[in-house]
């Protein structure tokens, strides 16, 4: 089975989505909101292709949505990292460094 490795950026995404969350809609659904996120990381360890391949990188980013956000993630076998924790309306080649880390 895959590994699961989250980057230092989607770590900062997955707090100020914990911030907001909790500041505009309580802790419990905060609580709630990132259970999801995290059910969705095992989700892409057990099925890592689930996610679509984005225009991002000649295409070895993938990503998957959960509620109004996308994890962007990348396979590299035995590990996918979760290279990003974006909002939906936010474009990912903008908040994707040269080395996806």
């Amino acid at each position: 089975m895959l590994r699961i490795e989250v980057s230092h950026q989607a770590r900062k995404d997955l707090i100020n989505i914990e911030i907001y969350t909790t500041e505009r809609f309580g802790v419990e659904q905060k609580t709630k909101y990132l259970d999801e996120i995290r059910s969705a990381f095992l989700t892409i360890r057990e099925h890592p292709r689930i996610g679509y391949k984005t225009s991002v990188a000649e295409g070895q980013i993938h990503c998957f949505h959960v509620k109004r956000h996308k994890l962007l993630y990348q396979i590299e076998t035995p590990v996918v990292t979760i290279l990003r924790v974006l909002h939906e309306r936010q474009v990912p080649s903008l908040h994707l460094d040269g080395s996806m880390e």
